[in-house]
């Protein structure tokens, strides 16, 4: 007996590029979720290591090689959070004068996300940690003391809080918190 190969319709097909077309956008959605939690995570990795890095240098009281050293002088890192990054740099205090945070050219920027990341200081605008003692002050408007500070980080295309990087001038402490 001769039988007849049935083909499938054109509804079926159709039906199964929907489907598939379905599936292929929740994978879309899955992977650019995915891409956005890695590159927060290397921020916030990137972060964290250079502020242990600076307190390392603070702590042993290593400056840049540019740095003219002045025995009268108090040296500290300044760290400052901007739209985007943190800089680094080398700040002065010549006996009871206020901190000068000019003295070095060198600026150290510790990301390079192209504009992904989103940092925001609460509470503070720069982070002082000084040589020799890893004194944590916190700064707002060129004044510093013991206060705390939070510099909140999130994505451009999320404004959920990633992490919470929480600096605290009474304690002493650098402390990561996750974020909401």
């Amino acid at each position: 007996m001769n039988t007849i190969k049935r083909g499938y319709t054109l509804l079926e097909i159709l039906v199964v590029m929907a489907i598939i077309a379905i599936l292929l956008s929740m994978l879309v959605s899955v992977m650019a979720d995915f891409r956005r939690t890695v590159e927060l995570q290397q921020a916030s990795d990137f972060i964290a290591s250079s502020i242990n890095e600076t307190k390392n240098y603070a702590a042993n009281n290593i400056l840049p090689d540019q740095v003219i050293i002045d025995k009268d002088s108090i040296y500290a890192y300044q760290i400052l959070p901007t739209s985007n990054n943190l800089e680094r740099r080398i700040c002065e205090k010549y006996r009871s004068s206020s901190w000068d945070c000019t003295i070095s050219g060198k600026i150290d920027m510790f990301l390079d996300m192209d504009d992904k990341i989103v940092l925001n200081p609460v509470g503070c605008d720069s982070i002082l940690l000084i040589n020799l003692t890893s004194d944590w002050q916190v700064g707002t408007y060129g004044t510093y003391s013991d206060n705390s500070c939070v510099i909140e980080m999130s994505h451009r295309d999320d404004s959920d809080i990633f992490r919470k990087f929480v600096f605290d001038g009474k304690k002493n402490t650098f402390e990561i918190e996750y974020g909401s």
